[in-house]
């Protein structure tokens, strides 16, 4: 059993971290070094702006994507493990950062909303 849920958590978690939000990462940590400087703020911000664009049109849902695509993609936004109609175990909202060990009840973040 327990290999077995290592295996799933490797699964489901190994390599998240993608370059995308390795580049926001860094992004928001130059504006919090930059202070003053509205010149370069602007220019960052705006790197920012097109970095979110980008990862907005790679989650985009497609009419002909399949379950395993369209899981791809969500999952991408929310994790949880499904665990019945309303069910769903540790969900992290990565739209805005919630996380909760059961959710019971709806199929969307209690905080913000974004679906599961």
């Amino acid at each position: 059993m327990r290999d077995w849920w290592y295996e799933v958590c490797e699964a489901k978690y190994a390599g998240r971290v993608d370059e995308t939000e390795k580049k926001l990462d860094q992004l928001i940590r130059e504006i919090s070094r930059q202070g003053g400087n509205e010149a370069e703020r602007q220019k960052t911000m705006k790197e920012i702006d097109r970095t979110l664009k980008e990862l907005v049109d790679k989650v985009r849902l497609g009419k002909s994507d399949s379950p395993a695509e369209v899981a791809s993609k969500v999952e991408k936004v929310v994790t949880a493990t499904r665990l019945g109609q309303g069910v769903h175990a540790n969900v992290q909202c990565r739209q805005c950062g919630t996380a909760i060990g059961m959710l019971i009840g709806s199929n969307a973040c209690p905080n913000c909303g974004a679906p599961i």
